[in-house]
């Protein structure tokens, strides 16, 4: 194929679409799950005719932008399917090679569902034009969804967590109270108790030391440890043997920081525990408080007490030693939980203004293909985008929020969704990033937003409570999960009559025809991108004023930046655009086969135009003198 225009001509039955969609499947574009029903029909019944003869083969011959050349091939097997490879490469991943090939094809059933009404088939579409702007974005919001995922799960442990400290608290005072109801001991059990105060604090500031220093020794090590050394990639770079000698300067300057905090944690635990080692009182207060327990003994048998309420007195003393640990150690987790906590709303913002950026990338490219598609200062289409606007992803959502219909709140749940859609539309929009903020809000602060919502409540004979108890109730898991749902932007496309002052029509309003539906999902396929263009029959629905005045002088001007591939009935399309390769195909015992192939400066290929798409030569002159020119 020319790196222009290249278009297939041929009779009913010669195999233009089974050329092109022999190159689908060789390419691996057979596999779109968005794919309608009658091109996916029309890829099988192509899948099918080779399977005929097995070992069958489609070869693509594919170069690069960057040069770099690979053989495409699809085998047919008796199975009824076949399979792809690409010629003297092991590839890894051969989905996701060819998944990434640059190349676009349109059966004329696919350019109908581009611009159908409903589906926001538009938005994928241009989510493809823009895939490398877009998929840092999508990953980036996925790792913030699993990120905040996992800040949720840490709020059920944090409430189970709570539940156990007030659990423990109370235990203790139980305890205590036990405790200290032996008067007479109280003050030898205060004192037992103020000694073992003592010996706790100890074990806390030796295990905090421990866990201090740990982590210190642990994050010098991680510094280490995550360099990533440069290696044989810097062989390619201009300037690699320089980046290569800084690279392991630094590796050194982390090790020698690695040693650094070594030296500085070993003194640092030193130090602490010299505080007490080296002081003369501390000999003694380790004494006191090994002998603790033995002394309270003592103090009991002195007292009259019998064995059996010394080991009474013992066993509550053991039993609040341990209940206050597994309280302070509560409190600790706690404590953690709570500073991990403090990042939600951090990580809430940062997916939101994710979401903003993907929208963003979608208007700048919104606004690049409309200027793009402009014949002069005229504008043919406008894309619009409008953020999260899409009413069928919401209710999608919205639904799994109550799954119980048979409740007065169940059975008007759709029409609740309805009236917070519609205010987020007409106000919520602009105050808040998504609709979910604006209705997390309203569940934290009634009186400041959606009033009219909670107005309209009454009309139905539901309170703002029962909504607000039932999200933070029995649908708190799927209101957390709904909090992490983008709602999609959604995507109309404008046409303009050809003095491009007045709207033909919008898709969103379903007022255009298929032609001009047509019209427009062309002009938007034509105005983006530098990758090759395939399209089964785009002048169909089209009437022939457009085609010659519109999609030709698009097609010249736009075939010298990117490959277009085109089978068509329509004379105008190799002809008045000039197309750098005509391909035209016969049918000869049942069987398509080339008539010609080259440029319009070819007779052959001229002479096989006019037959097969004027008629004849004869044909066209009757029609020219019937037209009195």
């Amino acid at each position: 194929f020319s790196p222009n225009l290249n278009c297939i001509i041929g009779g009913r039955g010669s195999g233009k679409s089974a050329l092109l969609e022999g190159m689908r499947l060789a390419m691996g574009k057979d596999n779109d799950p968005k794919m309608d029903d009658r091109t996916r029909e029309k890829v099988d019944r192509i899948r099918d005719l080779l399977t005929k003869k097995a070992g069958s083969e489609i070869r693509v011959h594919w170069r690069d932008a960057d040069g770099i050349e690979d053989q495409l091939v699809y085998t047919a097997s008796q199975a009824g399917s076949g399979s792809c490879h690409v010629e003297g490469r092991s590839m890894s991943d051969l989905a996701s090679f060819l998944k990434d090939l640059p190349i676009q094809f349109f059966s004329q059933q696919q350019l109908n569902q581009i611009t159908a009404r409903g589906g926001n088939v538009l938005l994928t579409l241009l989510d493809e034009f823009a895939r490398e702007e877009l998929n840092p974005l999508r990953q980036q919001e996925a790792e913030l969804r699993w990120q905040i995922g996992q800040l949720f799960s840490s709020i059920a442990t944090l409430e189970q967590t709570e539940k156990d400290i007030n659990r423990l608290r109370q235990e203790n005072a139980e305890l205590e109270r036990q405790w200290q109801a032996r008067a007479a001991l109280q003050d030898d059990t205060n004192r037992h108790q103020g000694l073992k105060s003592e010996q706790a604090y100890m074990q806390k500031l030796k295990s905090t030391l421990d866990d201090d220093t740990s982590r210190l020794l642990a994050m010098a090590d991680d510094i280490c440890e995550t360099h990533t050394v440069l290696g044989s990639a810097t062989n390619r770079w201009v300037h690699g043997s320089w980046f290569q000698e800084k690279d392991e300067q630094i590796l050194k300057a982390k090790e020698a920081l690695k040693a650094e905090v070594s030296q500085v944690v070993a003194t640092y635990r030193k130090n602490v525990l010299d505080l007490f080692e080296n002081d003369p009182v501390w000999f003694t207060i380790q004494q006191q408080m090994a002998q603790a327990d033995a002394s309270l003994v003592q103090a009991c048998t002195e007292k009259g007490l019998d064995p059996e309420d010394v080991h009474r007195i013992q066993e509550i003393g053991q039993k609040r030693a341990l209940k206050k640990q597994e309280l302070e150690q509560k409190e600790r987790e706690r404590l953690q939980l709570q500073q991990l906590l403090r990042r939600l709303p951090e990580l809430f913002q940062l997916l939101h203004q994710n979401w903003q950026a993907c929208y963003a990338v979608r208007q700048q490219l919104a606004d690049d293909m409309t200027r793009s598609a402009a014949s002069g200062d005229k504008p043919v289409i406008r894309l619009i985008v409008s953020y999260s606007s899409d009413r069928v992803a919401f209710d999608a959502i919205w639904s799994r929020l109550c799954t119980d219909r048979t409740t007065r709140l169940g059975r008007n749940w759709d029409e609740i969704g309805a009236m917070i859609y519609q205010e987020y539309l007409d106000t919520g929009h602009n105050d808040y990033p998504s609709l979910w903020v604006m209705l997390q809000s309203w569940l934290e602060h009634e009186q400041d937003s959606l009033s009219g919502v909670s107005v309209k409540l009454g009309a139905l004979q539901i309170t703002f409570a029962e909504v607000k108890s039932h999200l933070s109730g029995v649908a708190w898991k799927a209101w957390q999960d709904a909090r992490l749902m983008r709602i999609e932007d959604t995507v109309d496309l404008v046409l303009y009559r050809a003095d491009g002052h007045e709207e033909v029509g919008r898709i969103s309003e379903g007022t255009l025809s298929d032609g001009q539906r047509n019209t427009a999902a062309l002009a938007m396929l034509l105005a983006k991108g530098q990758h090759p263009l395939v399209i089964d029959q785009p002048e169909d629905e089209l009437d022939s004023n457009f085609i010659f005045r519109e999609l030709v002088p698009m097609l010249c001007r736009l075939k010298h930046s990117r490959q277009i591939i085109l089978a068509t009935h329509n004379p105008n399309l190799p002809v008045n655009g000039n197309a750098e390769l005509v391909y035209a195909l016969e049918v000869q015992k049942g069987r398509g086969v080339k008539r010609a192939e080259g440029g319009l400066d070819r007779e052959d290929v001229t002479r096989a135009i006019l037959d097969i798409m004027e008629g004849s030569e004869q044909a066209f002159r009757q029609r020219r003198e019937k037209y009195h020119f």
